[in-house]
């Protein structure tokens, strides 16, 4: 039997960011995943900067030996990567080619890849939260730990609407049957904008953590005192932990749960990861809560790194099996020379949801030219001009929408991506302009 490497699966990284076409359009709103790659394949054939060029792509360190054992390769593809194994050769009675691992792969192995981040300017250009509790790495899996997952998207379902929950601008939520993005107008509104797609990464996500970490309440939230209780996976709290600070805000709170967890997230784990969750939930006065499922890891977490993805061989969702029911890839050849490929993972990721901000390159009080009107707001306390609605950012897409939602124009777009917070708490993008008929001054 002839031996050679094929691949096992898939995984597609598509940040909004980089596959905005310069028409404005993305492959979220596409239903058809072969039309979604063949999206992706025309921008790589245009010679399109993708997500790839921000992150190292990699096997874990501690993966190393089992995936040499495993006789795996990690390939690095346009927009994400391919895992290959080697594999044995054969023809079934019906003339189709197929593939059998020349190793077997235990069904609860978990290829591990580590996603760091070559610069910081992954972040600025992600909608994330900016203000986050604690520190934590994305964490993103075929299995089902928090919710079901929707083939072939390797993301955790997108939390409903929490109406006591303070949203930070650009975070999602599900409102219905629609995926929205929180935002607070110019007039102090609180508003939710329309998202084309799902699955997209979300802070549920987040939740691959040290055993050791600090846990902040901003300020602003007045909370003296809260109860911080750990509970595992059956439901069972193992840790409960109380700070209080008097009548005064509620200072950084370390938190240590190194004890409570005796069994943290590694490599070679048996099981399913499910076994391996955990429940934070925080309660304070004034209202505070917060809750999210975490994974704790010595061997895992880093604070430069950006995501780390664990495949199973097997799924709870058969959808997401690395081998089909033989144990053979599902990558073969029929007999009719049609090429059946691997699993394709995708993990739709949004851009940074901002407003733009722009200020006269001399300083001087920027005033509202007539016809941009419908796209910028002039405060007279301010000297800059806002757009009236937040925008993503996208590389090759320039144009800004007016307040109908069906005209638009081209307005310069930033030159960095370093976002600030106005008074109302809104993420902005600053863009200095000199002085001309578009962007005339006050006299």
């Amino acid at each position: 039997m002839k031996v050679l490497y094929k691949p096992l699966l898939e995984v597609r990284l598509t940040h909004e960011y980089f596959i905005t076409d310069v028409n404005g359009h993305t492959l979220f709103g596409e239903t058809d995943q072969p039309k979604r790659m063949q999206f992706l394949l025309d921008a790589y054939s245009n010679d399109v900067d993708s997500i790839e060029k921000e992150l190292l792509i990699s096997f874990s360190d501690t993966f190393k030996s089992l995936h040499d054992a495993c006789l795996l390769k990690l390939i690095p593809a346009y927009s994400g990567f391919k895992i290959m194994v080697k594999v044995n050769q054969s023809q079934l009675d019906d003339k189709t080619i197929v593939y059998t691992p020349v190793t077997d792969l235990p069904d609860d192995l978990c290829a591990c890849i580590s996603i760091a981040k070559k610069t910081n300017l992954i972040d600025q250009l992600t909608n994330s939260r900016i203000s986050t509790p604690f520190p934590s790495n994305y964490f993103f899996t075929n299995e089902n730990i928090v919710g079901d997952k929707v083939w072939p998207f390797i993301t955790n379902p997108i939390p409903p609407l929490d109406p006591l929950f303070p949203y930070e601008q650009g975070e999602m939520a599900t409102y219905g049957t629609s995926i929205r993005s929180f935002y607070t107008d110019n007039n102090g509104a609180e508003q939710w904008n329309p998202v084309t797609g799902t699955s997209f990464a979300n802070e549920s996500d987040r939740m691959l953590v040290p055993l050791q970490f600090t846990y902040t309440i901003p300020t602003t939230a007045n909370v003296t005192t809260a109860t911080f209780a750990l509970k595992d996976s059956k439901g069972n709290e193992i840790r409960t932990i109380t700070a209080a600070n008097g009548t005064s805000p509620l200072n950084p709170v370390p938190l240590d749960f190194s004890a409570n967890v005796p069994h943290p997230l590694a490599l070679g784990i048996t099981g399913s990861l499910i076994d391996y969750t955990y429940q934070l939930q925080v309660t304070g006065d004034n209202g505070y809560r917060f809750a999210r499922t975490l994974l704790f890891s010595k061997e895992l977490y880093n604070p430069g790194t950006w995501a780390v993805i664990m495949i199973q061989t097997k799924a709870k969702n058969t959808q997401f099996n690395l081998l089909d029911s033989d144990g053979r890839l599902f990558t073969r050849r029929q007999p009719d020379n049609t090429l059946i490929n691997a699993p394709t993972f995708e993990m739709p990721i949004g851009s940074r949801f901002g407003y733009f901000r722009y200020f006269n390159d001399r300083g001087k009080q920027l005033t509202l030219a007539p016809d941009l009107t419908a796209y910028l707001y002039a405060n007279p306390n301010n000297p800059f001009l806002q757009t009236l609605k937040p925008r993503t950012i996208s590389k090759l897409y320039l144009l800004l929408t007016d307040n109908t939602g069906t005209q638009t124009k081209y307005l310069p777009n930033p030159v960095n991506y370093t976002t600030v917070k106005d008074k109302g708490n809104r993420i902005c993008f600053d863009i200095r302009v000199p002085q001309s008929d578009l962007f005339p001054i006050v006299l």
